[in-house]
This record gives structure tokens, C-alpha cells and sequence, in this order.
């Protein structure tokens, strides 16, 4: 192989090299920007008899009961005007998408427009078949 076609070759390489580079740094930006981890309580104090952990991504919100028991008869009210219930929220990760929140007039929730800034969590039987409350 005579000089020019190395030399061209070492610069498609190159080429090559800073593509899958940006397309690295682009992915790793992409992909910690979607979902980021807000609170975790895993204590069991005065205020609180649940341990969940919440999260938050650009769709929706993620809640995760900690305890080992089911929870039922859910309620998620976020900002104190939006307010999601459940029947059921087993032991796990659940996500809810905002707009599965509405306020008393009946609108969703808008995450474009609204922060999410406070949410509780209301379960009339949690752990020890108790009713829980929980308070971000």
C-alpha cells in the first residue's frame, strides 16, 4: 500500500473514531437525562409508615413500594391539586404518566407547563394492614 491510500485510510479511521464518539456522548446524555431518582425514604418514622422511593422522568412519575406488603386503596396527589387512585400498587416499581393525573375540574396534569414540587401518598391498608401515609 503506497503513502496517499495509508494516509486516507488513517483519515477515515479517524472520521470514524470521532463519529462513534459524539454518538457515545450523545446516548450517555440522552439516557441520563430521562430518568432521574428525586427521594428515597426507607425509614419508617412518625411522619411515615410507607418506604418508597420516587422518581422522576419527562412522562411520567415512578413509585416504588419498598414494603413487603401490597398496598390498596391508593391515592397520589401531586401538588396538592392533582390526584391519581389505584386500587393496587404491589411491591415494586410502578410509573404513572402525568397526564393520568387530573385536578377538580377535570384537566391532566401538564409537565410542560407545571413542576411537580410536592407529592403525597395516601393507602388505606399498607403494611400490617394499616393505612399509610407518605410526604415528599
Amino acid at each position: 500500500m503506497n503513502r496517499a491510500a495509508r494516509a486516507i485510510e488513517q483519515r477515515e479511521q479517524g472520521r470514524i473514531r470521532l463519529r462513534l464518539g459524539m454518538l457515545l456522548v450523545l446516548l450517555i446524555a440522552t439516557v441520563a437525562g430521562t430518568v432521574y431518582w428525586i427521594s428515597t425514604s426507607t425509614s419508617k418514622n412518625s411522619e411515615s409508615n410507607l418506604t418508597v422511593r420516587l422518581a422522576f422522568t419527562r412522562s411520567s412519575v415512578i413509585i416504588e413500594n419498598g414494603d413487603t406488603d401490597l398496598w390498596s386503596g391508593v391515592t397520589i396527589r401531586l401538588n396538592g391539586e392533582y390526584t391519581y387512585t389505584v386500587d393496587r400498587l404491589p411491591r415494586g416499581a410502578g410509573s404513572v404518566p402525568w397526564t393520568a393525573f387530573h385536578n377538580a375540574a377535570g384537566e391532566p396534569f401538564n409537565a410542560q407547563r407545571t413542576t411537580a414540587h410536592q407529592l403525597t401518598l395516601e393507602v388505606e391498608e399498607g403494611p400490617g394492614g394499616k393505612p399509610g401515609h407518605w410526604k415528599w
